[in-house]
């Protein structure tokens, strides 16, 4: 079990051309009013729309003609400025990214009367003065038109400068921050959130167990250098993810992709030896909407409650790597090696121990020399199907691993009142590994033990921001992340062929307690070409909690030309996972010169 709780307590204070953040998702925007001369304009009306909510926010310049708006969440915004004597100004498609400060050009108004209007739709590229940080942006539209096999958010990562992707993106999912370094950094050393909660695995600090679809993502934010001191949870960059969120007005979408096996050609080592073209299935169906939550009385002019909904589905086939061993045959399970060559082709003797190590008559072994216990393990494994005439393998074999997933997301956003917005985020994935090998807990050698692997995962996120005036703002954020990990037999046939009583088997256990499914033990063979293994990992069966909780609250409080903003930001984690040793005992069968039983046949000893 581990446990691990960490607490930042900032204060900071400066021009208002610089403020500080604390960790969120909240970002500002800031500006300067001037009349035609170039004269800054005082008490100037700034008003703030949120163009997706409908929520607003007021100010009014200072007496620099300066303005600034804090703790404002990402999303698309519009400006107005009205001053007596000038023309009305208004700016739209102003977009707020995720912790972003933005400067607006300069604000000129114009003389005339209130009724006149002067609208300014597009603006230059903005660049970043108020912070040395570097950090890369992946936005909406770059999510939507950018083609991405596995659609694997993560896989755009890797278009960021600095960033290194070193993975093969089938499909998203656990563990997807694998493969992934930021500025040279090591792995571990990269901070993941979602909605600005962490969702790492504190058991490797990497996972994670959340991965939302590309569909249901507004923006992945990555600060990658440089970047403020509250960040620094991690010594390496951060990556945001922003789920997104609903609108005025209703929008959605649906998808299906498709791989099949029928769509590729077979590989030329599975031509060779006569396999057939695995199976390799990607049926990946999902849909999204977002909209008002149409409550009569309550939201009938659509500006009060707003909601987002994805919901995805991917069953999936796909092939392990192809293995070759080399497996007793028929014979030399009777103790007949009279057939066993090495690699040179010449014939590997058998000694009797017994006999002043002279080789066995035939080389055959005599059934009363044979141990039953030896035997039976032997027979675990399957009967050769293949043949090599180096006799360095003479089975070939490919599994196929069933990994379904299923996503569901909602967030709901409530402009509470004109001075309050509160929003909602929760999220569930599934995700399970069924085959024989090649993944945790099961053999990496051969189709021992098959297994089920599964991970169900659930998220919540909230925050509530208050106005207190125009100069005084305060965000509170919650979160927790939480994940289950278990791993059990995928069937009885499986756990029947590993089960000591029903293999006859009689090898006995210190600690029979322990290991209460009377599995076989471990089992090496040394000496043998491509020699597989009897292998149960230590941990079976194993389960695994995670659950990591987030508090934070910023204040931001504007006095004059200075913005002083104080928070707290709080993490608990607990890592509660199985840990064991072995519990069914191991076996060496490899090569000992100094055993003075060595029958010098690696496929005997």
């Amino acid at each position: 079990m581990l446990s691990h709780s960490s607490f930042a307590v900032w204060l900071g204070a400066a021009f208002l051309a610089s403020s500080l953040y604390g960790q969120g998702l909240t970002g500002q925007i800031s500006g300067n009013v001037q009349d035609p001369a170039g004269t800054v304009v005082p008490n100037a009306k700034v008003e703030l729309l949120n163009a997706g909510t409908g929520q607003t926010r007021e100010t009014a310049t200072d007496a620099l003609g300066n303005f600034l708006f804090t703790q404002l969440l990402p999303g698309n915004y519009a400006l107005t400025v009205t001053a007596s004597g000038f023309k009305k100004y208004e700016q739209k498609d102003i977009v707020l990214t995720a912790t972003e400060r933005v400067v607006l050009r300069q604000i000129r108004l114009e003389l005339g009367e209130l009724t006149q209007t002067i609208s300014v739709t597009a603006e230059a590229a903005r660049l970043q003065v108020q912070s040395s940080e570097r950090s890369g942006l992946i936005s909406t539209s770059q999510i939507q038109e950018l083609s991405l096999k596995g659609r694997d958010y993560m896989g755009l990562i890797r278009l960021l400068p600095g960033v290194v992707d070193t993975r093969n993106r089938e499909a998203p999912g656990w563990n997807n921050l694998v493969g992934i370094y930021v500025n040279g950094g090591r792995q571990g050393t990269t901070n993941l959130t979602l909605d600005g909660v962490s969702n790492l695995d504190t058991g490797s600090m990497l996972g994670p167990y959340l991965a939302p679809g590309l569909d249901a993502i507004a923006e992945v934010k990555v600060l990658l250098t440089n970047y403020q001191a509250e960040y620094g949870r991690s010594s390496g960059g951060t990556i945001n993810a922003v789920i997104k969120s609903g609108a005025r007005e209703f929008h959605g979408g649906a998808f299906y992709f498709k791989r099949h096996e029928m769509f590729n050609a077979n590989e030329f080592f599975n031509n060779r030896q006569g396999l057939r073209k695995p199976r390799y299935r990607f049926e990946y169906p999902g849909y999204y909407l977002g909209g008002p939550l149409l409550i009569p009385k309550v939201n009938t002019s659509r500006d009060k409650l707003f909601f987002f909904w994805s919901q995805e589905f991917l069953p999936r086939k796909y092939p392990t790597s192809q293995g070759r061993r080399t497996f007793p045959t028929e014979l030399e399970r009777k103790g007949d090696f009279s057939r066993t060559f090495d690699t040179n082709r010449q014939l590997i003797p058998v000694l009797d121990p017994l006999a002043n190590r002279a080789p066995f008559p035939g080389n055959v072994v005599p059934p009363t020399r044979i141990d039953k216990n030896g035997q039976g393990l032997l027979n675990v494994f399957p009967l050769p199907n293949s043949f090599d005439p180096n006799y360095t393998f003479n089975t070939v074999f490919q599994s196929t691993v069933d990994q379904p997933r299923r996503e569901e997301i909602l967030r709901v956003d409530w402009n509470v009142g004109p001075k309050t917005v509160f929003y909602a985020r929760g999220i569930e994935n599934y995700e399970a590994y069924k085959g024989d090998f090649d993944f945790v807990l099961a053999s990496s050698i051969w189709p021992q033990f098959p297994i089920a692997y599964q991970i169900e995962s659930r998220g919540l996120v909230s925050t509530l921001i208050h106005t207190f005036d125009p100069t005084l703002v305060n965000e509170f954020t919650f979160g927790v992340n939480r994940a289950l990990q278990t791993v059990r037999p995928l069937n009885q046939a499986g756990l029947d062929r590993n089960d000591r009583r029903k293999l006859g088997l009689e090898l006995p256990q210190f600690h029979p307690e322990i290991n209460p499914l009377n599995l076989i033990p471990n089992a090496t063979f040394g000496g043998v070409q491509n020699a597989p293994q009897l292998n149960i990992e230590q941990r079976f069966p194993f389960f695994g909690t995670n659950n990591i909780w987030n508090w934070s609250d910023n204040l931001s409080k504007i006095r004059g030309a200075h913005n002083l903003k104080a928070g707290f930001y709080i993490e608990r984690t607990t890592r509660n996972a199985q840990r064991a040793s072995a519990f069914n005992g191991t076996f060496d069968f490899g090569r000992n010169v100094n055993n003075p039983f060595d029958g010098r046949c690696p496929r005997l000893s």
